[in-house]
Formats: C-alpha cells, structure tokens, sequence
C-alpha cells in the first residue's frame, strides 16, 4: 500500500510505501519521531514560507448566485494558530465544486498575517482581545486620522474591519461570523 502523505510545511510531499495488511500501528511507526513532531507542532516557528500562511488578507471566497446567508470565517487572529487557514482552504475548495447550488456568499479573512509570517501569537497585543466597540471605534478613527499612531495590531484590526464591512455590506441575506482558533497544547490542533 502506497499512502501519500498530505503536503504542507511540516511534512513536504512524503510517500510512505507499506504491505497491504499494514494497520495505522504501521503507518505511525513508519513516521519518524521528526516527521511525528513536525506534522503535530502548528506552532513551529519555521513559518515565512509556510504553505498555510496567507498570502494576503482574503484567503478566499465563493459568491452564489442567488441571494443567501453570508458566512465570515476569520481565521489566525492568533499568528500561532494557522489551523483554520487550512480548513477554510479545504472547505472553500470543496464548496467552489458546488458553487452552482450555494446561496449567498463564504468569504475566509486572514487574521494576524504579521504573526503569521513571524510564527507568534502576537506582536504588541492579543488581536482576539481588542473587538470591543470601543476599541473598533478608536482604531477606525486613527486609521483615517492618524495612520501613522497605529501598531501591528492596529494595522491588522483596521485592514481586517474594512474587509468584514465589505462583506456586510454586500450581504444579500443574514451576516454570520465564524472564529477559528486552533491550540499550542497536545491533541487536536482545531477548534471552532
């Protein structure tokens, strides 16, 4: 049995060749600790080219053509967690194969691009923690204002507002908003 292994930045384009009666006690073993480590570890800092790091700010999006529900997904508020960029890829991919019977609009936004790219959770301040109206309202503010006052998180906050304003405002039905987190902590790497 030949199983090709997923390709991304932890584990490139690995092909593991086993006997057909091979269980996943095999597939595991065949694996080295490294391998083992890196396909587990999302928050390994070897992350500027990362494969599952967003190459801007709209990771992707599906437009119907009939009117519905818009579906938000932001994804990697924390730079450390690029689960959900993964996911909202895998999903966007499955659903552009039936875009003909979607209605409304999924639209998947990049959260911290900077900690991303750095491979941290933050640069100056916890991103997941500032979404309050008056922190929007201040941020907005200052990034007509006063650009110039505002820092990496600032930045990413602000450029994530207009894209989220963009999708309410073509909205052609009811606006729901989904934040995917994944965890640094042993087991499952994704949550929602």
């Amino acid at each position: 049995m030949t199983l090709p292994l997923p390709t991304n930045s932890f584990l490139p384009d690995t092909v593991i060749n086993l006997p057909d009666t091979a269980s996943s006690q095999d597939l595991a073993g065949a694996l080295d600790t490294k391998q083992r480590m890196a396909a587990a570890d999302w928050t390994n800092p070897n992350l500027s080219k990362a494969a599952d790091v967003p190459a801007g700010r709209i990771i992707g999006s599906i437009l119907g053509e009939q009117a519905g529900p818009t579906l938000i997904i932001t994804c990697g508020i924390h730079g450390n967690e690029r689960a959900g960029v993964v996911a909202a890829k895998r999903v966007l991919a499955t659903l552009e194969r039936r875009k003909s019977r979607l209605k409304g609009e999924i639209i998947a936004i990049s959260g911290n691009l900077a900690g991303m790219r750095l491979g941290v959770r933050y640069q100056v301040r916890d991103l997941n923690r500032v979404w309050t109206d008056a922190r929007v309202s201040d941020v907005t503010g200052r990034a007509v204002k006063d650009p110039s006052s505002l820092d990496a998180e600032d930045i990413e906050q602000s450029e994530m507002l207009k894209e989220i304003r963009a999708a309410i405002a073509r909205a052609r039905g009811p606006v729901h908003l989904i934040d995917c987190h994944s965890t640094s902590a042993s087991g499952f790497p994704f949550i929602l």
